[in-house]
């Protein structure tokens, strides 16, 4: 399959180009970035001999290319840097999403992945979400919190007044991996760090439940989208099982030796608003033939094992000899 994957320098999309080499995927695949520096410097650290990767500018898109899928991953990651770029992240959304219509006016049969996300949905996230949830915005309010989500629904109704494209909209929730950016403000990179630097790490008690997605399991769900028949629609991505952050605090405390201790006073930084059940158990992926290999718990311990055990590496490598 002939595959464009904008924004190649987002996290979460060279996590999908790593399931792709991991799994010798039979893909061609074109990156296209701001930076093609970057993207380059990715490429060469792969074997990427079973996915042919290409690396392209993102103002050349889509250049005279024919492709079977566009994948569409523009737009921050980060919380910290979605606050940041709150003013912009509406327009470059915007700006990238009707580059990819004006491409699908032109070759009808190609089908557009979106990267959404649970912010989609509102800030009501007192119960997790499910097929029936209504989307909830305050507009008369403070809307700085709510810039992220708004970008994403407005895109999103977008895509369901053109029912004669395949548009897939894959709104994400939480995602996390071996790769990811421990600098970055995520609830359990400032876990991580904590367990790295052997410090004791404030949390704010107030409840939180999330749902962890593995790169494996998105990997799967996008197979199983490319798969699919031409539709137009929205899923939910899920694991095969939530967690509770005291459970998670307890778990990392058991395994890998996380000193915490509750406060009031810790900032949560949270680009979509702080939220007490951000997942959901709307399963409609299931009916893709998606069927999640991780809790998140599972994802969780797994992934950070393997970070723990580089860091370990790392330094037996860089030890001083006698």
């Amino acid at each position: 399959m002939k595959i464009a994957v904008l924004g190649a320098t987002s996290f979460i999309a060279q996590e999908l180009i790593r399931e792709w080499v991991t799994c010798q995927a039979k893909h061609e695949v074109h990156l296209y970035a701001r930076d093609v520096s970057k993207v380059a410097e990715f490429i060469g650290k792969l074997n990427t001999s079973s996915v042919n990767a290409g690396n392209f500018k993102l103002a050349s898109f889509p250049n005279e290319c024919s492709y079977d899928a566009v994948i569409n991953f523009i737009g921050a990651g980060d919380p910290a840097k979605a606050k940041a770029m709150s003013a912009s992240i509406m327009s470059v959304t915007e700006r990238y999403d009707d580059l990819v219509l004006a491409y699908l006016e032109q070759h009808p049969n190609c089908k557009y992945i979106f990267l959404s996300s649970g912010a989609a949905y509102g800030n009501d996230f007192s119960q997790p979400a499910t097929q029936d949830k209504p989307t909830i915005f305050n507009v008369n309010g403070d809307i700085s919190a709510e810039k992220y989500g708004l970008a994403k629904f407005i895109t999103e109704i977008k895509h369901r007044c053109l029912p004669e494209l395949s548009i897939i909209d894959v709104r994400v929730f939480n995602f996390f991996s071996r790769h990811q950016d421990l600098s970055a403000r995520f609830f359990i990179a400032d876990l991580l760090r904590a367990i790295e630097l052997k410090q004791v790490c404030q949390v704010n008690p107030e409840p939180m439940v999330r749902d962890y997605l593995h790169p494996a399991d998105f990997k799967q769900i996008i197979e199983c989208l490319l798969n699919a028949p031409k539709i137009n629609l929205a899923v939910d991505c899920y694991s095969a099982g939530e967690i509770d952050k005291l459970s998670l605090l307890d778990e990392l405390k058991e395994k890998f030796g996380l000193n915490f201790f509750l406060t009031e006073k810790t900032e949560i930084v949270a680009a979509t608003g702080n939220k007490v059940n951000y997942y959901s158990k709307n399963t409609k992926l299931s009916e893709f033939g998606y069927k999640p290999q991780y809790t998140s718990l599972e994802g969780i311990l797994v992934e950070v094992n393997a970070i723990l055990n580089n860091e370990q590496s790392q330094q037996a490598v860089n030890a001083p000899h006698d």
